[in-house]
């Protein structure tokens, strides 16, 4: 086993599920974390000891995946506003429905978890010499993809009970829909790179055995 395999460094990261770098882009590990784009991970993998070659399709890949993060907390904090709205109008003529803040205040919350740990891992990974060469530990993931499904359960709380759809505006139903795209952009690409790091893991270890 050389510096490329995916052995842990005794240092205090070893907690977070990624092993210490060694300061290179091009040999500490891949330019984002597995999690944010397999398809970085695959070519920095196959590279092994020489120098990998980023397609751009592979940039694209991770590109998109954090747009889809951005955008969907920014539908998130957009759809919270628009319930907090409704449970506190300004018109004290209209009945204040507090029911939608309560889901949309609970979506907020998982959302903000997830997305937090996700840039966290980012900034650690740039900060320690691209030291994330391998998927991090179970529970971060369980965060992570539980958080985000979570809050998209909580949106459709909103969209289906909290305030009838076919009578809200058509500003609240545009930024609902919005929400439900982006969310499901984002558990689909968060489960097809938890899916193909195994795939590609596997690949490797099966050439390296031959």
């Amino acid at each position: 086993m050389n510096k490329y395999d995916n052995r842990r460094a005794d240092t205090d990261a070893e907690l977070l599920g990624f092993e210490r770098g060694n300061g290179s882009a091009t040999t500490g590990g891949p330019p984002v974390p597995p999690i944010v784009s397999v398809a970085l991970y695959e070519e920095w993998k196959g590279a092994g000891a020489s120098k990998p070659t980023y397609s751009m399709s592979s940039w694209l890949d991770a590109v998109m995946h954090v747009g889809f993060w951005v955008f969907a907390f920014v539908m998130e904090l957009l759809v919270f506003t628009d319930c907090d709205k409704i449970a506190h109008p300004t018109d004290t003529s209209i009945t204040a429905n507090k029911v939608p803040f309560v889901y949309a205040a609970a979506s907020l919350s998982l959302m903000t978890i997830s997305f937090a740990i996700l840039l966290l891992l980012l900034v650690i990974h740039l900060m320690t010499g691209y030291s994330i060469r391998n998927q991090v530990d179970s529970y971060l993931v369980t965060i992570i993809v539980a958080g985000t499904k979570l809050s998209f359960f909580f949106v459709t709380l909103i969209v289906l009970f909290a305030t009838p759809f076919s009578t809200a505006s058509d500003e609240w139903r545009m930024r609902s829909v919005l929400s439900f795209i982006a969310k499901g952009f984002l558990i689909q690409q968060l489960t097809n790179n938890l899916r193909q790091i195994g795939s590609v893991n596997d690949y490797h270890k099966y050439v390296a055995a031959k």
